[in-house]
């Protein structure tokens, strides 16, 4: 489990890109990333399973 804090939240390339970096370094078969923006009203969801990227946001 990682927990952050970041200025902007991250694209669907940044989120694959991390992933691929934290793989060199540990096994990874899945990830879930829960991200609010609450300056932009921006929640969300995004889940990677088997290399591929799902997400989940309100509008």
């Amino acid at each position: 489990m990682l927990n952050g804090s970041v200025k902007w939240g991250f694209t669907d390339d940044e989120i694959i890109a991390f992933i691929k970096h934290l793989k060199t370094v540990v096994p990874i078969k899945s990830a879930e990333i829960k991200y609010e923006e609450t300056g932009c009203f921006v929640y969300g969801y995004s889940s990677y399973e088997d290399g591929i990227l799902y997400d989940t946001y309100l509008p």
